[in-house]
């Protein structure tokens, strides 16, 4: 069926993008009209109607695909704080111990992000873009945004963060972590966003989100929010209740119906991303549904031609979406560890409190014994030299001891955990160099990980400077910067003209640890030192360019120029590069120092 909506979908944005307030203002008005859906049955499918059954074959698809699996991971939060198992009987942490462990391996060295320029002229682009990076990075929540993917990759194998929102108040893009959980997606996809030529990528994908009224009416994408119902219970549960409520029962907490009503009742809306055609091309889009997925609430074609999401993976596995998780690794055999422990720990128990056999004809059988553990059983006959005696039975072997072993040897082999890793004194005892090897060892396959991190945390960066490139208007927004060094506070503004490359590819971003980035920064201060003092032994050196050059490789430009000020030809020149960077004529004069 053709897309005759398409031309619908291009008036209504117009509308949304006029730089009038007081008509784009009407675009939710004109949004509801234009996407209503029909009364009546008999009525003729309307634009509605056409988007509707598009997203419900894909919702379709995806819901079929990964129900099982979605299912399987929600029974895993039972296992991994072990707090539904029953009151006599113990477990063993092994999915929890493992993936903290490897965790807090590498969420303790911080990936750092580095701009550089790709062409000549953008080095202050760069180096501001660095500045604002730095700033943004507790402002943006990113510490805490990072903390929660990094968790869900390693629990879920993959975690996924939105970056395409722009928080006007503080001039900041915002970060959302999206809760595999819930999401479903095109089971044809290997990844987001395909290779370098777009082959493997996702064609539709989605979130249940949970939301108010208030959250929606102050976005104006929102329409037709008079036909909005609560939560519905259709014949599938919301993925995303589902999910919040399998966490409450890991926890032990009870679940509950969501009755609540008024300004804080929430809605189930479903955030699909799907490719829509809008006038004569085919855009990606967000698009949000209420009412069990029969009514369209939102479209919002986007100004980007990638999904603005961004996917880090644990162990990934090629030509998949998929990897491996750890409780993939571990899940196994905490069960059956548990089971084991159980077994083992009621035998001990049966040590302390045994079973016994009486002869009948000596003992009165009306004596009142304990029942179960510390039981006695009358029989026919002597029960040896005594009245009574405890009942043998079988004690836990080498075969029990040797099991336990391999689990947990098992799980250290295939995470990379071991004992001295997880702060466990190491059970054998082992010479330095044997400890060292080991550490080495685990770093090795630690820092596979992080280079992977590293491609998702460059992919973040790229989006996040295209967020302020496509958010931040030229000549309107300014953003004041706080930079702390040796000096004390330095304070920075920053304007659209200051951050946008004059390479049409934009600005290099380069990923590595903060520690390695720490060292190379030293080595690079110290070969600078050595290099300057060799130079000031030519009598032509450019003394204050040298100066300059070794200041920045520690300081702030500002640092550096309020220590070594700039001089009236290059404050001049200065100015002169700025006017060509805005394409604006420029005054050559011959007295001018063109050096």
């Amino acid at each position: 069926m053709p897309a005759k909506y398409s031309g619908t979908l291009a008036k209504i944005r117009a509308i949304a993008d006029d730089e009038n307030v007081s008509v784009s203002s009407d675009y939710r008005k004109e949004a509801a009209k234009a996407i209503k859906p029909k009364r009546f049955k008999k009525d003729e499918d309307g634009d509605h109607e056409i988007i509707l059954r598009q997203i419900e074959t894909e919702f379709n698809e995806a819901y079929t695909s990964f129900k099982t699996r979605i299912n399987k991971w929600l029974t895993r939060l039972k296992l991994y704080n072990n707090q539904m198992r029953a009151d006599d009987s113990i477990g063993s942490p092994d999915i929890f111990t493992n993936h903290q462990t490897v965790l807090a391996s590498l969420y303790y060295d911080q990936l750092a992000v580095e701009f550089g320029p790709r062409e000549q002229g953008d080095e202050e682009v760069a180096e501001n873009m660095n500045a604002l990076s730095e700033f943004d990075f507790e402002e943006m929540w990113k510490p805490w945004n990072d903390y929660q993917w990094d968790w869900d990759a390693g629990f879920y194998g993959w975690g996924l963060k939105w970056i395409y929102e722009f928080d006007r108040g503080s001039k900041t893009p915002v970060q959302t972590v999206w809760d595999p959980a819930s999401f479903l997606r095109d089971p044809m996809a290997k990844s987001v966003n395909g290779d370098r030529i777009g082959a493997g990528a996702m064609r539709f994908g989605g979130v249940e989100v949970l939301m108010t009224m208030d959250e929606m009416k102050n976005n104006p994408e929102y329409f037709n929010l008079g036909k909005l119902r609560q939560e519905g219970r259709g014949d599938r549960a919301s993925l995303a209740s589902q999910a919040s409520e399998e966490r409450r029962r890991a926890q032990g907490v009870s679940t509950f119906t969501d009755s609540v009503q008024g300004e804080n009742e929430q809605f189930s809306v479903l955030r699909w991303l799907t490719r829509l055609r809008v006038g004569d091309k085919l855009k990606k889009c967000i698009v949000e549904l209420g009412n069990d997925r029969q009514l369209i609430i939102r479209i919002t074609p986007l100004e980007t031609d990638y999904w603005p999401l961004v996917k880090r993976d644990m162990f990934p596995m090629s030509h998949s979406w998929d990897g491996v998780s750890i409780p993939d690794l571990t899940e196994d055999k905490q069960r059956f560890r548990a089971m084991l422990l159980n077994v083992i720990g009621k035998g001990a128990r049966a040590d302390v409190e045994p079973m016994y056999l009486f002869d009948k004809n000596k003992v009165n059988e009306n004596t009142d014994f304990k029942f179960g553990f510390n039981k006695f059983i009358p029989i026919n006959g002597p029960v040896g030299e005594n009245v009574a005696m405890p009942l043998r039975k079988a004690q836990p072997g080498s075969i029990a001891s040797f099991i336990l072993d391999y689990l947990d040897t098992s799980m250290q082999k295939s995470l990379a955990t071991p004992e001295i890793r997880q702060g466990v004194p190491s059970k054998d005892q082992r010479t330095l160099g044997e400890t060292q090897l080991i550490s080495a060892g685990v770093d090795t396959r630690y820092s596979l990980t992080a280079r992977l991190w590293g491609i998702s945390e460059r992919e973040e960066w790229r989006m996040y400077y295209d967020n302020y490139l496509r958010n931040f208007h030229e000549g309107i927004d300014k953003k004041v910067i706080r930079l702390t060094g040796q000096y004390g506070p330095v304070w920075r503004k920053i304007q659209k003209e200051n951050i946008k490359a004059n390479s049409p590819q934009g600005l290099d971003v380069k990923i590595e640890s903060r520690e390695v980035a720490n060292v190379k920064k030293k080595q690079a201060f110290q070969q600078a030192a050595i290099f300057v003092q060799q130079a000031f032994t030519e009598p032509s050196a450019d003394r204050q360019y040298a100066l300059r050059f070794f200041g920045k490789q520690a300081f702030p430009r500002e640092v550096v120029e309020r220590i070594l000020p700039l001089s009236v030809d290059e404050l001049v020149c200065r100015e002169e590069n700025e006017k060509l960077n805005e394409n604006k004529s420029v005054e050559v004069l011959l007295e001018d120092n063109h050096i």
